[in-house]
């Protein structure tokens, strides 16, 4: 007798009966029976194991009926032809039931199939795929999107890390190309969003509760135009014995101290050659002002070393240390990493390379196992070093920041994975003259990762924003543990994740080692973290300066006074790309600046005022301020060919904006040295400044779209 499919059907343990088969996937009847357990629908059908069987099922379902092969071996049954769609009477079953069988033998040679499905036809529209996966960095995702045969070809696809609240599954469905039509096009059956809310959580709870199961795939799923239900035409579970990594714990904050406010610091292997690396660091120290009678070089080969006494051990050095910089060959770094440790050093910066980056992790180890001996903490190896700047710390062996001749104290901590990056970040930031709280070049992250770093950076006081060089992730959970409480401390975090690509991702693991996880997790993460993802390696430093000069806007709309009809058209249409709002001015507004601007200056936004009428300087003011008390949520000054006495103009105006929460921006379109002076004036009085109307735009949307995320958060 045919036999029908349920939920029930089996009592025994699915999942384990076919692991005990040596089996890594379930069959399609499998995978449904085990989702009808969490209440997700699928067509009604009966397994069968004979044409008979077959005509019997078809005339019981009522047609039009699909037919599928049944085979433990066959993940994908339409590459061998083991589905046939839209049988509408019985010679249809006879003809389809044979070619199946056929088509299978002939193309997954040694699969077995044990028998048919044969199922309701549902015609249900638009087909979507629910999914998910057991992300070896981040853990469990849930996947929504374009489904059916389009699925890998046009990747119309939105991932969430899970467990998450129901607004974050909310944005992942508007996240997709198509979902303006999930609510219905040229007459195709609409989908109740409550119904793929419901499956995804419903996908969510099932790998939550099983350990075993590693991937799912309801691939399509369609809405059921009788029953107004979800319904799951195929399923897929792929199966596993769960395997548990110990998770690592998050580094307290008071651990790191030694590293970025250290009191003493020795530099082990330090060199009187300047272009050597050991022979940069003690200079890098000294140029910046960290206390010189408070750095102790140690090379047996030097009575002294730039006006300091040099010694020839660690363990001779006076008084306590607490920061401990080694660049000796790596054969010789874990006995240099041992006496710091007699010494009683509470940290170590390893800028010494060869470990893992070149294959030798086990040597890398040696050294995590020292260091955890003496309860110390490492940077690196392969590291450019740190950057405190409370403290004067230079601590790295770059030439290019050498040149520099002082370290201005910022708001903003960077942390990468790079070190010529950190030292590209952390000069760019000091030329735009906003500097910088602390600097970390992580590197091959023996024992501190980024997830550590950015945990203290959360915690320090001198940080309020944080930017970050990422290639790849150790512990998933602990870095989004960290961007979460960066979230709720009101810190952004802006990040460049390299890796993307497959080439670039083989790249990242043989420079930090560390192996790249998925870009499209990444991405996900970033967005319910509440993280702003970043292109280009400049736009770490434009959005770090506006973040930490100008408060985060309080919604869309923006007011944009300039004096160039033709800058004015270029911002319109990269609001329209942006989703700003350009809104009109109030009738209250209009008023009040006729009274003050001449009769041919043009009251709208973006308003024109013209050169002449900026040329008095007075009135120029008069407007920024009746803006400031009106107007937007912030409000955008842009000059052509702006000089310094504009430039002050703003400035003084800038306090009538603070006063009334709104952010100012400036978009000074000047050649680089004629527009020195006016860039000083503005970042001196806490404004960010831009040179081009696109630059400009893409910071004040990435700080729109981070006031956006800032509530629901992820939970």
């Amino acid at each position: 007798m045919p036999r029908k499919t349920s939920a029930r059907t089996f009592e025994k343990d699915l999942v384990g009966l076919a692991l005990a088969e040596g089996r890594t996937i379930l069959t399609e009847i499998e995978s449904k029976l085990l989702l009808a357990d969490y209440g997700i629908t699928s067509p009604q059908g009966e397994f069968v194991t004979s044409l008979s069987e077959a005509h019997q099922a078809a005339e019981r379902l009522g047609y039009p009926v699909v037919l599928k092969a049944v085979s433990r071996e066959i993940s994908h049954k339409s590459d061998v032809g083991g589905v046939s769609l839209g049988l509408t009477k019985p010679e249809h079953v006879t003809s389809a039931y044979a070619e199946i069988l056929d088509h299978v033998a002939k193309k997954a040679r040694g699969a077995k199939i044990t028998g048919l499905l044969i199922q309701e036809m549902i015609d249900g529209g638009l087909e979507l795929i629910i999914g998910a996966k057991r992300d070896k960095t981040f853990g469990l995702t849930l996947v929504f999107g374009l489904g059916g045969i389009f699925t890998e070809l046009l990747r119309d696809f939105s991932v969430r890390l899970y467990p998450c609240n129901r607004n974050e599954l909310t944005k992942m469905i508007e996240e997709i190309g198509v979902s303006d039509m999930l609510a219905g096009y040229r007459g195709t059956y609409s989908f109740d969003s409550n119904e793929i809310l419901d499956v995804l959580e419903a996908v969510g709870k099932m790998f939550l509760e099983d350990p075993r199961i590693q991937g799912a795939d309801l691939n399509p799923v369609v809405m059921n135009k009788k029953t107004g239900r979800l319904v799951s035409l195929d399923a897929r579970l792929v199966i596993a014995k769960p395997t548990q990594s110990p998770r690592k714990q998050t580094v307290a904050s008071s651990q790191l101290k030694p590293l970025f406010e250290p009191n003493a610091i020795a530099v082990v292997g330090a060199s009187e050659n300047p272009n050597k690396i050991a022979g940069m660091i003690v200079p890098n120290l000294l140029r910046f002002g960290f206390d010189r009678s408070h750095v102790f070089p140690v090379n047996a080969n030097y009575p002294q070393l730039n006006g300091v006494e040099c010694y020839s051990s660690i363990l001779k050095v006076p008084g306590n240390v607490d920061l401990v910089c080694i660049a000796v060959p790596p054969h010789a770094v874990a006995g240099v990493l041992n006496e710091a440790g007699k010494k009683g050093a509470r940290s170590a910066i390893i800028f010494s390379s060869g470990f893992e980056e070149m294959g030798k992790g086990d040597e890398q180890q040696k050294l995590v196992e020292i260091a955890r001996k003496y309860g110390m903490r490492i940077c690196g190896p392969n590291t450019q070093g740190i950057i405190s700047t409370g403290t004067k710390m230079m601590a790295t062996f770059s030439p290019t920041l050498g040149f520099f001749s002082e370290l201005p104290i910022g708001r903003a901590a960077l942390i990468t994975q790079s070190g010529g990056l950190l030292v590209y970040l952390v000069g760019s930031m000091i030329e735009m003259g906003i500097g910088v709280s602390h600097g970390v070049s992580s590197a091959n992250e023996a024992d501190l990762d980024v997830g550590d770093y950015l945990n203290f950076f959360v915690d320090d006081p001198k940080t309020e924003a944080i930017g970050i060089f990422l290639e790849g992730i150790r512990d998933g959970p602990k870095f989004l543990d960290a961007a979460l409480r960066a979230h709720e401390a009101k810190k952004p975090i802006v990040v460049i994740k390299a890796g993307r690509s497959e080439k670039a991702a083989l790249a990242a693991k043989f420079h930090t080692g560390a192996m790249t996880g998925s870009y499209d997790v990444y991405r996900a993460m970033f967005k319910q973290a509440g993280i702003v993802e970043v292109q280009d390696i400049n736009q770490v430093c434009d959005l770090l300066m506006a973040f930490t000069l100008q408060p985060i806007p309080r919604g869309k709309k923006l007011v944009v006074v300039s004096a160039s009809g033709g800058a004015n058209t270029l911002i319109a249409d990269l609001c329209k790309d942006f989703g700003i709002e350009l809104e009109d001015l109030s009738d209250e507004t209009k008023t009040e600046l006729q009274k003050i601007m001449p009769d041919f200056a043009a009251i709208r936004n973006p308003m024109d005022l013209s050169g002449q009428a900026l040329g008095d300087s007075a009135m120029f003011e008069s407007v920024l301020k009746t803006v400031a008390r009106h107007e937007g949520d912030f409000c955008l000054v842009l000059r052509v060919g702006g000089g310094t006495k504009a430039a002050e103009i703003v400035a003084k105006a800038s306090e009538a904006f603070r006063k009334s929460g709104k952010a100012l921006f400036a978009c000074w379109m000047t050649p680089q040295e004629y527009g020195a002076e006016s860039r000083k004036v503005f970042i001196q009085n806490g404004i960010p400044v831009y040179n081009t109307p696109r630059r400009t735009m893409e910071v004040i949307a990435a700080m729109v779209d981070y006031r956006e995320r800032m509530d629901p958060k992820y939970t």
